[in-house]
Parts: structure tokens; C-alpha cells; sequence
């Protein structure tokens, strides 16, 4: 795996799993000045999942060295309890315009009055 930046490894967590985060190092140290390996994932999270889930199963596993702060479209922290089908219709909603426009949740075919629930924009494991 090649060892990137924290920031270019956020984008490629945010590209994957649709949403925003923040590396923290738990000893103060300024992160944009460490670098880490590459994101693992190509695919995204199930959306059924809690950031918490995802912190615990993805994140800690991923980067043991870092805390991280999983961010609404906003650029603030979520609750850990907030499931990733949620936080991830929340970026869609913040940005409607965008041509990356999510198909397929649950929510969003409710919204649509769509049955079909199977379409998603992030691949789901």
C-alpha cells in the first residue's frame, strides 16, 4: 500500500463512503504533517451501519494511530449513532446540483415513491 497524506486519504474515504472526515491525532500533533497508508475500502459501508459501526469496523482497524470526527455536510461532527444511510442523504440534500446525485437508499426511494431499494450510487458490502 503506498502512504499518502491524511488529507488525500479523507478524500478517498469520502469518495468511497460518501461522507466527510477528520483525522485526529490523539497526542495534539498537527495531522496534516503526518501521512498514513491508503484507504483499504473500494466499497462503500452498508448504509445500515452507525458511525460508530463504522469508526469501530473500518476506521480503528484501518489507521490505530489516529482518532477521527465523521462530519456533516457542514464540516461538524455527527453523533456516533446517526446511521451512514442518513448522514449520507444528508450530503446528497446539501448538494442537490451535484452530478454525483444518490440513487438508491431506502429514504430516498420512499421520497420517490420507488419500491426499488437495490440501486446505490455506493457500492455496499
Amino acid at each position: 500500500m503506498r502512504v499518502r497524506s491524511t488529507k488525500s486519504i479523507s478524500e478517498d474515504i469520502r469518495n468511497v463512503e460518501g461522507f466527510d472526515v477528520r483525522f485526529i491525532s490523539p497526542d495534539g500533533d498537527d495531522v496534516s504533517l503526518r501521512r498514513a497508508e491508503d484507504y483499504p475500502y473500494q466499497r462503500a459501508a452498508r448504509n445500515a451501519w452507525t458511525v460508530s459501526r463504522w469508526k469501530r469496523e473500518r476506521f480503528e482497524v484501518s489507521y490505530p494511530d489516529y482518532r477521527v470526527e465523521v462530519l456533516d455536510p457542514d464540516g461538524e461532527p455527527v453523533h456516533g449513532k446517526t446511521l451512514l444511510e442518513n448522514l449520507r442523504w444528508r450530503y446528497v440534500e446539501a448538494n442537490d446540483s451535484d452530478e454525483r446525485a444518490y440513487v438508491g437508499t431506502a429514504t430516498e426511494a420512499a421520497h420517490r415513491g420507488n419500491n426499488n431499494t437495490n440501486n446505490s450510487q455506493w457500492p455496499i458490502e
